[in-house]
């Protein structure tokens, strides 16, 4: 712009301010599945579920866990037994074997050793085989169970990393908008049964797959509820990446009927002819030309 010109007289400049805003990138409506309750007693006596096929379905995991866990033992414990009795019967054939070459024991006994040992492998391929196929019974019923967990709103992985006085909240986030979520990202809920509390937490994980009817990817949320006000069941309002501090230009107030941010643009664009008009826009870059009106508005 020409000192002087008749642009220049046109307009009327004023400075601005730069800040950072932690508005949500995305707000989503998410339920409360379950809650720890402080205590000293059993975790698994602890926890509150959102219904009661929840709870139900968190019973047989528990359960079929417990079975992964003995099944794995008795695998362990059968190998451990086949191969000492291997070792025994083995030791046996060869002690007679130099019986028999030196003619203080019969052939008919050093025979029914080696039929001994035979019997002794088939057993405890036998056992063996019956452990493992336990085990992976043990292990398809666990994993089964998980995937229910899963499709009922809880990320069974969380159930053993939560503190005491935490809440579990499940939300689902459309495909379109599944960029912009990512673990470990900063939220904000606002409950509908408790509008003046803000509570604050984490995205703790993220399904690892999509509906495909809905479409939707299921996101679990931890809130921090040392209070206990929070409950099983209730619905609320999650704002996402309230962490992530993005820069903007503040106008003056004399300039809007309220001193809103505009949140900065990277990329130029052109001038779209109603800026005067516009109470949200992209600060400039190189000139008047790369201003970009993103919300119109009148005022």
């Amino acid at each position: 712009m020409q000192p002087g010109s008749l642009l220049e007289k046109k307009l009327e400049l004023a400075t601005v301010q730069r800040e950072r805003i932690k508005t949500p990138l995305l707000s989503v409506t998410g339920a409360v599945m379950a809650r720890l309750r402080p205590g000293s007693g059993a975790v698994e006596d602890r926890w509150q579920f959102s219904s009661v096929e929840l709870s139900g379905i968190y019973a047989d995991w528990q359960k079929a866990d417990t079975e992964k866990e003995f099944a794995a033992k008795q695998l362990s414990k059968t190998r451990e037994l086949t191969a000492a009795q291997l070792n025994s019967q083995g030791k046996v054939v060869e002690r007679l074997r130099k019986l028999v070459a030196t003619g203080t024991e019969a052939v008919r006994d050093l025979s029914a050793a080696e039929a001994g040992l035979l019997q002794t492998q088939l057993e405890g391929q036998k056992a063996v085989f019956e452990a493992e196929s336990a085990l992976s019974q043990a292990t398809h019923s666990h994993a089964d169970l998980e995937r229910h967990l899963l499709q009922a709103g809880i990320d069974p992985a969380l159930l053993a990393q939560v503190p005491s006085g935490a809440s579990l909240v499940m939300a689902d986030v459309p495909e379109v908008r599944i960029a912009l979520v990512a673990a470990g990202q900063a939220c904000e809920a606002t409950f509908f049964g408790l509008p003046d509390q803000v509570f604050r937490g984490v995205v703790r994980s993220l399904a690892p797959a999509l509906s495909p009817e809905r479409r939707t990817l299921r996101v679990f949320f931890e809130l921090n509820d040392q209070d206990g006000r929070l409950k099983p069941g209730m619905y609320a309002e999650i704002g996402l990446g309230t962490d992530l501090g993005r820069p903007c230009w503040r106008r003056p107030t004399a300039y809007c009927t309220s001193p809103m941010p505009i949140t900065c643009s990277p990329k130029p664009a052109p001038d779209c002819g109603k800026s005067r008009k516009s109470r949200w826009g992209s600060a400039p870059a190189t000139g008047w030309k790369s201003w970009k009106a993103s919300k119109a508005a009148s005022g």
